[in-house]
C-alpha cells in the first residue's frame, strides 16, 4: 500500500509531534536534571560516595529497559550487576568506617 498526497502529509504530521516531545523529554528534561543533580551532589556531598553511586547508572538503565521495554537480560549482565552492587557496597562500607574513625 502506497500512501501519497494528503494522506502522507497527515501521517508525517502525526509522527513528528510525538517525536519532538520525546526528544525534548529525553535530551532536555532528563539530561539537564541529571546534570544538575550531579553538580549539586558534587558540591554538597562526598566525592567517593558520588563516584561509587555513578557506577550504578548502567545497571539501573538496563533494569529500566527490562521492565519498561521488555529487553532481555543475560546471565553475564546479571552477574555484572551483582559485582557492581558488591563493589559499591564495599566502597560505602569503607567510607563509613573511615568516617566513624575520624569522628572518634
Amino acid at each position: 500500500m502506497v500512501i501519497t498526497g494528503k494522506e502522507s502529509f497527515y501521517r508525517r504530521k502525526s509522527i513528528i509531534a510525538p517525536f519532538f516531545l520525546i526528544l525534548i523529554w529525553s535530551a532536555g528534561i532528563l539530561s539537564l536534571s541529571g546534570t544538575a543533580l550531579f553538580i549539586w551532589m558534587v558540591r554538597h556531598g562526598d566525592l567517593t560516595r558520588i563516584t561509587a553511586l555513578m557506577l550504578l547508572v548502567p545497571p539501573a538503565a538496563a533494569l529500566q529497559a527490562y521492565f519498561l521495554f521488555g529487553e532481555a537480560l543475560s546471565l553475564v549482565q546479571l552477574a555484572g550487576f551483582c559485582l557492581t552492587l558488591l563493589g559499591v557496597a564495599i566502597v560505602q562500607k569503607i567510607r563509613l568506617l573511615r568516617h566513624s574513625k575520624l569522628m572518634q
